[in-house]
């Protein structure tokens, strides 16, 4: 099964990964432009790098199959004490069919319902009265070597238990870390194709759609388009920004990374949700400010706008 995990540009992890690399790819063929913008050799191999990293990570696949068969092999261990348990409630039966105080201890109604939990801390109680009817029981058949075997597959069955819940939070764990790591992968790629195309933009199209990314799996909302924003100081330094109205949003997320004037955008933030255009933001003066945003409504999310740039240098 193929790790189909999506991040918010509707790319599946495999999908994000081979387009990582190849916009590394054209960064180290455009690496004389991207110095222009503090890229240097430096950033780019930590890019790959970081891509190279988040590819070593176990799939979601690899993680769930590890579940699955600490699941199979705890429901057998199971299975199997359920089966020792049953046999020991016969004995108790025909043993206390006139006491049944002394046969509620080795009988349960629901044995094949109860849970992981029930299920271990009633072999425990049965495996203790064992040992106290011993004498009783033994007539009937039950022998030392039988509460000895409960006893050790009750073992094998809490361990089982133990192993299995470390596989779903291993699972969790691993599925959180790769999240995290895929959405500072996304953020990296879509700043270095913002420098792409700033630096192709109207003299070579070729290379400027090589950094243009197209989500392919999924659908939803279309990306905002018309996305703008103008520095103004009058009555106060402000930013307006605006852009054109996307079919089926009920509100946008505005994302801004605050960067010294003359460097790449750095990690994004979440700047303010509002229901429709224009938005405005108080900004730093003397700062330079990425913006970009994303269309919602109550069950979808887009992929993000073009990412634009708002200077804020005070005028002299």
């Amino acid at each position: 099964m193929a790790d189909n995990t999506t991040t918010f540009l509707h790319l599946s992890y495999p999908e994000l990964i081979v387009t990582c690399n190849e916009i590394h790819t054209y960064m180290v063929r455009d690496a004389t432009e991207f110095t222009t913008f503090g890229i240097t050799s430096t950033i780019t191999t930590a890019f790959k790098t970081k891509i190279d990293a988040f590819e070593a990570l176990p799939t979601d696949t690899e993680l769930a199959a590890v579940l699955v068969s600490a699941t199979a092999a705890k429901n057998t261990i199971a299975n199997d004490l359920r089966i020792m348990l049953r046999g020991i409630d016969v004995r108790a039966k025909m043993c206390f069919s006139s006491d049944m105080g002394k046969y509620s201890l080795f009988h349960s109604p629901t044995l094949s319902k109860l849970s992981d939990a029930e299920l271990l801390i009633f072999s425990r109680m049965v495996k203790r009265s064992a040992d106290l009817y011993h004498t009783e029981l033994a007539v009937y058949g039950l022998t030392s070597t039988m509460i000895t075997d409960l006893d050790t597959k009750s073992d094998d069955f809490e361990t089982a238990i133990d192993t299995q819940r470390n596989a779903v939070a291993a699972r969790d764990m691993a599925t959180n870390n790769r999240t995290k790591k895929a959405t500072e992968l996304y953020d990296l790629l879509m700043s270095y194709c913002d420098i792409g195309k700033v630096i192709w933009y109207e003299t070579n199209e070729a290379k400027y759609n090589d950094y243009v990314i197209y989500g392919t799996s999924g659908s939803g909302l279309a990306a905002p388009t018309g996305f703008d924003g103008i520095f103004g100081i009058t009555p106060a330094p402000h930013i307006d920004m605006t852009w054109d109205a996307v079919s089926g949003a009920t509100s946008y997320d505005i994302y801004y990374s605050q960067v010294e004037v003359g460097q790449p955008a750095g990690t994004f933030s979440l700047q303010q949700n509002i229901a429709s255009a224009p938005a405005s933001m108080v900004p730093l003066p003397d700062k330079l400010y990425y913006f970009y945003i994303i269309a919602k409504n109550s069950t979808q999310t887009s992929s993000h706008s073009t990412t634009i740039s708002v200077n804020t240098t005070m005028p002299v």
